[in-house]
């Protein structure tokens, strides 16, 4: 967390090197100091992989739309990066600063929000509410969308909240959750009935909610000092962040049982007396909000957010090296943290190596920037499959939070000419979200592309719910609706397609788009093994194959990934889209090809590239 002083040069060097050490996330206050956004754009062109939150931006000196365009904006320069923290702020701010009159500020946070998803996703802008009216009724506006095309259509949007009806808010609509002062022991008594209470009317569209606490961090066994450090930002918040009778610091630090003590602290701080107020501060309420004291205690504490529900680790670290500092807290975060692959198998992740959300990092500003990295298995030594899959799944839950829609499943490397290319002897699986499909004939820039290849497959789609594990071809058959031709365009963000299975299993199976032939047809009098495909690029044949070539049939690749899934409790839904796997090795394309499938019994499906 950067605080609002400082030298913004300086502490962008110093983020550059939290950022090397292993930091995954900054976040940039703002308050009544230098404005957020201009530090993140600086901090965009110093950083490659941490994400860049703002700590908060007000919901009353922006309007929703400047606020949408400021997302975007830091989004593009950041490579999508930017995470959007908001917030009502309080009475000092807002009004002694901004002259703003701070009114309705639970539901003017909620329709800021609605405005800036619906302008990042470009869509015209119209909105009627108590607080905002776009266009504004009785002139001669008209509904406007965003003119310029951020990289993802909806930037995550995090909420600072304190009181119940914020926090209930922020469960129910956010993608994350910033607390402030943040007591694991004290979360569940006082947040717990409104985080519930959100989770109940969250919308199933999105991830799951991120929580977002810490404080300073200090390690050694005389560090208790540390804690003084802090006592003045303490005193100011909760004795002189609104009036007498508005502080929202100082009604949470009561709950958390420290009435008489918040009363006195506020009543020194109003009345001028900052050095009494800070000596107020109870050493206990500073002992529970941060984590400071031995290596032990420390990760007793880790271990103390982790369990009351912290997804982010918020730190502020002190020392005679901070940075050394972050590379051991990460390295604790990453031992202590349990995590379950989709294979069951133990992820391997800390020591000299990028950590797995490191390496899940590098391909997402890859694919965002289309650049290439190195191999993933190169740069981590005896990567498994397990923390392969961890990598894929975590950037999946992160375009998932970025607004993404999961359409189905794919399934690679189940042909011999496939493996063969790739060096490789097992399938793997891919996610398909809804901005990877294209329609047959529709172009496709390869300028959005880094080193694409085309594959002809067999697709299906699915009926009927299918379970693993031990799914027989016959379930698999009475489950999907029928098949249609496909041309999938893989594309590897690893250098030069130089990949092995757990490269292209963290790069979600290579896939970039799916190319869909308009026809579902009923497969039950077809021999899926028989059918035969003729692809062509400019006309000319380039690749023959026939089913078969699938794991002796298509279907068995849908009944291949139907098990995998079963095996954590996944199953394929009604609508979803399952591609079974390519006929054959992989063709490069580049910009003026037309690429052309041909099926028996299934028709055709054409992909054109443009420059």
């Amino acid at each position: 967390m950067l605080t609002h002083g400082g030298d913004p040069r300086a502490l962008a060097e110093q983020v550059a090197a939290f950022e090397a050490a292993g930091l995954d996330m900054v976040w940039v206050g703002e308050g009544y100091g230098f404005d957020a956004p201009t530090l993140m754009g600086y901090l965009a062109a110093r950083t490659s992989t941490v994400e860049i939150g703002s700590a908060i931006l007000n919901v009353y000196s922006r309007t929703p739309t400047l606020l949408a365009q400021t997302a975007a904006g830091l989004d593009s320069v950041s490579g999508g990066r930017a995470v959007i923290g908001l917030g009502a702020s309080g009475p000092q701010v807002v009004e002694s600063w901004h002259g703003v009159p701070f009114a309705r500020p639970v539901g003017r946070t909620e329709e800021v929000v609605e405005i800036m998803r619906a302008a990042l996703r470009r869509e015209p802008v119209e909105h009627d509410g108590p607080s905002f009216q776009v266009p504004l009724p009785g002139h001669l506006g008209r509904p406007l969308k965003l003119v310029s095309r951020p990289p993802r259509p909806a930037v995550p949007i995090y909420l600072a909240a304190l009181g119940p009806k914020s926090v209930e808010g922020a469960a129910a609509y956010a993608d994350g959750w910033l607390s402030f002062l943040y007591s694991p022991e004290d979360a569940a008594r006082v947040w717990g009935d409104a985080l519930a209470a959100g989770a109940a009317a969250r919308s199933a569209d999105l991830a799951p909610l991120e929580i977002v606490a810490g404080g300073v961090v200090a390690i050694g066994e005389d560090v208790k000092g540390a804690l003084d450090l802090v006592r003045p930002m303490f005193a100011l918040y909760i004795g002189g962040m609104g009036g007498r009778g508005t502080n929202f610091y100082n009604d949470l630090v009561r709950r958390y049982g420290f009435e008489d003590e918040a009363r006195r602290i506020q009543e020194l701080y109003l009345d001028g007396k900052k050095q009494e107020a800070a000596a107020a501060v109870p050493l206990e309420l500073l002992e529970r909000v941060n984590l400071v004291g031995p290596a032990s205690y420390v990760k007793e504490r880790i271990e103390a957010f982790r369990e009351s529900g912290v997804t982010n680790l918020q730190v502020t670290p002190v020392g005679d090296d901070p940075s050394e500092l972050v590379r051991r807290l990460k390295e604790w975060v990453a031992q202590d943290e349990p995590i379950e692959s989709p294979l069951g198998a133990p992820v391997q992740r800390g020591g000299e190596f990028p950590s797995i959300e490191a390496l899940a990092a590098q391909l997402r500003h890859a694919e965002l920037t289309r650049c290439t990295i190195p191999p993933l298995s190169e740069q981590v030594p005896g990567l498994s499959v397990a923390d392969a899959y961890r990598i894929q799944q975590l950037n999946v839950s992160r375009r998932l939070r970025d607004g993404g829609v999961i359409v189905g499943q794919k399934v690679g490397l189940t042909s011999v000419a496939m493996q063969e290319q790739l060096g490789v002897d097992e399938p793997d699986y891919g996610v398909l979200f809804a901005d990877m499909l294209v329609d047959d004939g529709r172009s496709i820039p390869v300028s959005g592309l880094i080193q694409p290849r085309v594959e002809a497959e067999v697709a299906f789609v699915m009926e009927r719910e299918l379970r693993g594990p031990g799914v027989t071809e016959a379930d698999a058959l009475e489950a999907i609706a029928g098949a249609l031709p496909v041309i999938e365009v893989i594309d590897s963000r690893i250098t030069a397609w130089k990949i092995g299975l757990t490269d292209t299993i963290a790069d979600n199976a290579s896939c970039a788009k799916v190319v869909r032939g308009g026809v579902v047809t009923p497969i039950a009098d077809v021999d899926l093994r028989t059918i035969g495909m003729v692809l062509t690029i400019d006309g000319e044949v380039v690749s023959t194959a026939a089913g078969a070539a699938v794991l002796g049939n298509p279907i068995r690749g849908l009944v291949w990934l139907a098990d995998k899934l079963g095996e954590f409790g996944v199953s394929l839904r009604p609508g979803d889209l399952v591609l079974a796997g390519a006929l054959h090795a992989s063709v490069p394309v580049a910009g003026g090809m037309s690429v052309r499938a041909e099926f028996a019994n299934l028709g055709g499906v054409t992909a054109d590239f443009t420059s």
